[in-house]
């Protein structure tokens, strides 16, 4: 997998983030994309080294988190 796109998935959706907690609007579709991308890159990278690292599953965890209230919050709003 190539380094530069997991750097820019994964800045992207830091990017994402920050503005959300800044309380500027963030497309819920793209949110849920960059999340849902970053999901794969972790996953696929345990895959490949063929461990469950702590902080890997952390991350994963976070991040479903984050996909969870986006969902809830867009089905709110429709």
């Amino acid at each position: 997998m190539n380094n530069d796109y997991v750097n820019q998935t994964f800045q992207k959706l830091m990017f994402m983030q920050q503005e959300i907690e800044k309380g500027l609007e963030i497309s819920s579709e793209d949110f849920i994309r960059a999340n849902i991308e970053c999901l794969t890159i972790v996953f696929e990278k345990m895959v490949e080294n063929h461990l469950e690292v702590q902080s890997d599953i952390e991350v994963m965890h976070c991040m479903v988190e984050n996909l969870k209230s986006e969902i809830r919050r867009k089905d709110f709003l429709q």
